[in-house]
């Protein structure tokens, strides 16, 4: 469903293996929560069919952790690109599966 939208924790998304088309995230950009961001990657692979796309967008200093997990992953990087979001460094990562 294409309307269908959850907000809530990546670390067990509530939806079956495979199941969803597309996932856009922006976790929270605060140091604290690297490895948490790092750890719910494996989980929204999990849940992203075979040729979906995912877009996140997270804080410039997590970048390279989150690019690290992401090249463990069976996801071809389409973008890996630094930005600028209204003044805060950050990394946009688009994945396919």
């Amino acid at each position: 469903m294409a309307d269908l939208h959850v907000v809530g924790m990546a670390a067990m998304l509530p939806f079956g293996d495979a199941s969803v088309d597309a996932i856009a995230t922006e976790p929270p950009y605060n140091p604290s929560v690297l490895d948490m961001v790092a750890d719910s990657i494996g989980e929204m692979y999990r849940v992203l069919r075979a040729g979906g796309r995912s877009a996140l967008l997270v804080a410039a200093e997590q970048a390279r952790k989150v690019r690290c997990t992401l090249a463990q992953l069976d996801v071809v990087m389409e973008l890996d690109e630094p930005i600028d979001r209204k003044g805060t460094p950050v990394h946009c990562f688009c994945c396919k599966r």
